[in-house]
């Protein structure tokens, strides 16, 4: 829907490519690449999530994921993405898809991070000899 609104304003960019325009000049291989991304995604959501937050992350890096694959696919500039997203202190353009995908990571790293430091602290503990 947003980007349907953004395509009748004009504002749009289409990227062939994938994040941040890399492989903009091979269209396919763009295509290719992002549909081998989001099966590695699937599998890894598949085996990876343990708890309703990490079913939130992998959703949303998968959804995302298929969003911009879908773009690719069946959107309103194949081979390309509409990105549409201007912010004044980020050099890329973006869609919402990238932002479901870029918070998706960022709430798994956060997992990844709490579990790590909680892995740590049982390493480190000393049980008291009392």
């Amino acid at each position: 829907m947003s980007k349907t609104i953004a395509v009748q304003f004009g504002n749009v960019h289409v990227n062939p490519g994938i994040a941040f325009g890399m492989l903009a000049a091979w269209p396919a291989l763009a295509t290719a690449v992002s549909a081998a991304a989001t099966a590695a995604v699937i599998a890894a959501a598949w085996l990876w999530s343990r708890d309703p937050w990490h079913g939130l992350g992998w959703g949303l890096v998968l959804g995302g994921a298929l969003g911009n694959v879908a773009d690719r696919w069946i959107g309103t500039a194949p081979p390309g993405v509409i990105d549409w997203i201007r912010v004044p202190f980020y050099p890329a353009v973006f869609n919402v898809a990238d932002v479901a995908v870029r918070a998706g990571v960022l709430i798994l790293l956060g997992l990844s991070m709490r579990a790590a430091v909680s892995r740590r602290r049982e390493i480190v503990s000393v049980p008291s000899s009392q």
